[in-house]
């Protein structure tokens, strides 16, 4: 048993290595370095973690049913999508509207970090060609490491629900170390409910899609258009 929960937690850090060693240059480089951002998060992301990915699948880490891919009810899939892709915005709303009142009455700020500003330069397509690789990225590649292939491994030492939701989302969790305690607070409540859907359901692409157009939503500044313009906070 011993072996075997050590056996787990290395693959666990081999699949996540990329993005927990991924804050530690972010800090070094220049916020106004935005090219040099989105060419090591390409490296990170689509070679290095995609990398990691598909030699797990090779090694037999885990099989493609375990990803929860399945397209028959696609449209049914899509449609569970952005019923909690709305979800997720309201609840993201509510915690920067608690995050701005805790502000205010104790006058503690809480740390938030965003390393992939925008150039203000670009024209409208350039923008949205970045927001939408930013969020592809996260929707698919995140959703297949840490609820699908991670869930998977978690499953060789128990099937208990609780025990996969805790020790998924945990992980999840660690990977935005650097971001600040408001991610880590969206990436517990996010990650939680995702992986106990997940758990629940066996699919992924309703998952999928929520977090791309979520993480989509973040970076167009939607939360922040609708908290500040429209509920005036």
């Amino acid at each position: 048993m011993i072996v075997n929960c050590l056996k787990v937690i290395g693959r666990l850090l081999v699949l996540a290595m990329p993005l927990l060693l991924n804050d530690f240059y972010l800090p070094l480089v220049p916020e106004e370095s935005v090219k040099l951002n989105l060419i090591l998060d390409i490296l990170i992301y689509g070679f290095w973690q995609g990398s990691i990915f598909f030699l797990a699948y090779k090694a037999k880490w885990f099989d493609l049913p375990d990803l929860g891919i399945y397209f028959k009810n696609f449209l049914n899939q899509i449609s569970w999508g952005l019923v909690l892709t709305v979800l997720a915005v309201l609840v993201s709303i509510l915690i920067f509207v608690l995050q701005i009142v805790f502000e205010e009455q104790t006058g503690i700020v809480l740390k938030n970090i965003w390393y992939y500003p925008p150039d203000p330069h670009w024209q409208v397509w350039q923008f949205a060609l970045h927001a939408t690789y930013l969020a592809l990225t996260a929707g698919i590649m995140e959703e297949l490491i840490y609820r699908g292939a991670v869930i998977s491994q978690l499953r060789r030492i128990s099937n208990n629900t609780l025990f996969l939701v805790i020790a998924s989302t945990f992980l999840f969790v660690a990977i935005h170390w650097s971001l600040g305690i408001i991610t880590w607070v969206q990436a517990a409540v996010f990650g939680s409910f995702w992986a106990y859907l997940f758990i629940k359901t066996g699919r992924l692409i309703p998952i999928m899609i929520a977090h791309f157009l979520y993480d989509l939503a973040c970076t167009c500044g939607l939360q922040n258009y609708i908290i500040k313009d429209i509920l005036k906070f």
